[in-house]
């Protein structure tokens, strides 16, 4: 809190006025300012945008907080896109966006607080637009990289739709407009737009040079410009793009429903010559109780490794003895809420989406037999507890190996 009013008032000499300052920090400003300057969005936006880490010395600091936004940049730029054409897509990506925020959070969840939807969205968007960087600083043996927002293919696929714009951009139409720039960050812009134009004034008349002919010849780049801009090319792109739509809706019935998507995994070659189904660098996860059921019913499709529910002995004996014992634990566990989700009317299923685990996780979680509350009488969140911490509550009869 400290250094944030350190950067927010002394960081720069363009920072914002010190009861902006106060107000974003929660403290008073006097018992007579109190009442008569109050929080404003203009301000406060600036406030944050500062605290967030965005350069005030640079028209960077006018980008927009990352969204799903499904348009071809370059097409939105020279044809243009149709309010109807924009509005069928955006539908297709919410709807894979709800599905990746339900296999996280669940369905169920999510319905029962959706004030909150939004700020999940842009969260998630976030991480994909930083996910590289992610990539980077996060440990390898980290329990996150166990989760939907690594293991899933559908949470992959939307990284393509994330967008970020600045407000001289065509596309920023499709975000909220900031309130929080200053007058300075648009005449860097400016600035910058006359530089470019002054550093390209001599290519431009290089290329104009290039393109005149003599005896009414036709240069390459005018064939070039004829092809891209003529009829049949643009006719040709449509087709293409309609073929890919088509191909994209082929997993759906004729309800509409989508059909969980094919996994795909591969067997993995050890040192030893032996066939498995996890690489020899994958080691046994400790995850919680809700993670870990998504890993028995889903795998790690970001690692080709397929639902923990088909493993056998051999797949786990490289890591030593007490492996098969883990795994036989891991199996009781999750058989004992497979079998409260089917008495509550929620069966697994043979292939489940990420979204389905969650749910079924989350009608079966009775069957864990913990006390909801700890002896100092805090709530126990059984969903976060360790699978093995659930197995030291489990009566000795669960706990005892099967045959």
């Amino acid at each position: 809190r400290k250094a944030a009013h350190t950067k927010l008032n002394c960081g720069s000499t363009a920072g914002p006025t010190s009861a902006a300052a106060c107000i974003r920090g929660g403290h008073s400003i006097g018992s007579t300012r109190d009442v008569y300057v109050v929080q404003e969005k203009a301000s406060d936006e600036y406030c944050g945008k500062i605290l967030a880490g965005l350069p005030e010395h640079s028209a960077e600091f006018s980008v927009s907080y990352p969204d799903f936004i499904p348009i071809d940049l370059e097409k939105s730029v020279t044809d243009g896109v149709s309010d109807d054409e924009y509005d069928a897509t955006k539908a297709e990506v919410d709807d894979k966006v709800s599905e990746a925020l339900a296999s996280i959070f669940c369905k169920e969840h999510l319905d029962n607080f959706p004030t909150i939807n939004r700020f999940l969205v842009i969260g998630l968007a976030s991480h994909l637009n930083h996910l590289q960087a992610i990539e980077k600083l996060l440990p390898d043996n980290s329990k996150l990289r166990h989760t939907p927002l690594f293991t899933s293919s559908l949470v992959a696929e939307l990284k393509q739709h994330v967008r970020v714009a600045m407000p001289w951009e065509n596309h920023y139409k499709y975000f909220s407009p900031a309130t929080g720039i200053p007058p300075h960050i648009m005449n860097y812009r400016y600035f910058e737009e006359i530089k470019t134009i002054l550093k390209n004034i001599p290519n431009e008349l290089d290329a104009k040079l290039d393109a005149r002919q003599m005896n009414g010849q036709v240069s390459l780049a005018q064939m070039k410009q004829m092809f891209e801009g003529g009829e049949l090319m643009q006719s040709l792109a449509r087709d293409i793009k309609t073929l890919k739509r088509t191909a994209l809706r082929a997993d759906e019935d004729e309800g509409g429903n989508r059909e969980p998507r094919q996994k795909k995994f591969k067997w993995h070659v050890h040192g030893d010559g032996m066939q498995r189904r996890v690489p020899a660098t994958w080691t046994f996860p400790m995850l919680a109780l809700q993670h870990m059921y998504q890993q028995w019913h889903c795998g790690n499709e970001a690692m080709e490794i397929p639902p923990m529910k088909y493993f056998d002995n051999v797949d786990v004996s490289f890591l030593g003895s007490s492996s098969r014992v883990r795994l036989n634990e891991v199996k009781q566990i999750m058989q004992s809420i497979d079998k409260a989700a089917t008495s509550n009317g929620t069966k697994p299923k043979r292939g489940m989406t990420l979204a389905e685990a969650t749910t079924c996780f989350n009608a079966g979680r009775t069957g864990i037999n913990i006390p909801t509350t700890t002896l100092t009488g805090r709530r126990r969140e059984i969903g976060l507890l360790k699978w093995t911490s659930v197995m030291k509550y489990l009566p000795k009869k669960k706990r005892a190996r099967a045959n």
